[in-house]
């Protein structure tokens, strides 16, 4: 007999299954990490402190992810790139209007 996950909502995880964490910049723009049994290994995506939810529209960071907003399966290597993504975004644009 098996038994079939069921994908939760993010609002509805355990995260003692995994972890979630927010690295912030002084030019007010930061990365949300993930992992989680229901995430695609380490993933991250682009907020703002002014920001409800994530970016999903930034031609630097989208670049970074591959044309998407959120960058999954990520090594080390990947996750210092996105942080220098974000790090050199201008903190007068609003890259989500």
């Amino acid at each position: 007999m098996t038994t079939k996950q069921k994908l939760r909502k993010s609002f509805e995880i355990d995260y003692n299954d995994g972890f979630k964490q927010k690295i912030w910049f002084d030019n007010g723009y930061g990365i949300s990490l993930v992992y989680h049994d229901g995430s695609y290994g380490l993933e991250c995506a682009l907020i703002h402190k002014d920001a409800k939810g994530i970016i999903s529209k930034n031609k630097a960071f989208n670049k970074f992810c591959g044309l998407d907003f959120v960058k999954g399966h990520m090594q080390g290597e990947d996750l210092l790139e996105a942080l220098k993504v974000v790090k050199r975004l201008k903190p007068t644009e609003k890259y989500w209007k």
